[in-house]
């Protein structure tokens, strides 16, 4: 003789519901995990070039470099003296939980340049064009791994001991012969923020903080 047993249909389809959304969670993780963790666009590199423009401006205006970023500028700055003029690095940190990116732009503005204030409106046009440039770069190698109209390299690095943890680095230029500006883009999940590097060639930096006079010929 056939036994049929209860049919607890309210059951069931509660079951059925926390089955489905435990695969839901699952298949959010797994998507979570495969998705890059490169933020930042073009847009985000805007700040940095007008910060730049603003360093300049205040060398053409008091002759020196106080050390400290000017009024309204969101990000750090460190300013170079190089054999041709005055080279500015500008960059922020985006620190979400363990990760962090950073980025940052380094500009070269020349000492003709600077001491020339039609000169100086013109070259920090040409910066914030070119940094748009760059941006965009920065975007198509993020979205589709093409670096368009630059040129880059990256690399990954392993650290231990004192300072634990992996670091991506990419560095990305326009290849021409017109001034010279650079984006570096970092993502890491060190606890040691690495200080932003310079790639323009040989320059004496000024610490943040000291006032030094810019010699403009």
């Amino acid at each position: 003789m056939l036994k049929l047993l209860p049919f607890d249909l309210p059951q069931v389809r509660k079951e059925t519901a926390m089955r489905d959304n435990r695969w839901s969670i699952i298949i959010v993780t797994v998507l979570v995990l495969l998705t890059p963790i490169i933020k930042a666009t073009g847009a985000d590199l805007t700040p940095l070039a007008d910060c730049s423009a603003k360093v300049f401006n205040e060398i053409n205006r008091t002759k020196s470099w106080s050390g400290k970023p000017p009024e309204g500028c969101p990000a750090k700055v460190t300013v170079s003296k190089t054999v041709n003029g005055a080279q500015v690095t500008a960059w922020f940190t985006d620190v979400d939980g363990a990760e962090w990116v950073m980025t940052a732009l380094t500009v070269l503005m020349g000492y003709r340049e600077l001491a020339d204030a039609t000169a100086l409106v013109k070259g920090n046009k040409e910066i914030l064009l070119r940094v748009q440039k760059l941006g965009d770069c920065l975007d198509s190698i993020v979205k589709r791994n093409d670096p368009a109209e630059c040129r880059y390299k990256s690399s990954k690095e392993y650290f231990s001991g004192d300072k634990m943890g992996v670091e991506r680095h990419w560095e990305i230029w326009l290849d021409d012969d017109r001034r010279k500006s650079v984006i570096n883009y970092i993502i890491g999940d060190t606890e040691q923020i690495p200080y932003p590097p310079v790639d323009l060639g040989p320059a004496e930096s000024l610490p943040p903080g000291t006032d030094l006079h810019l010699l403009i010929r």
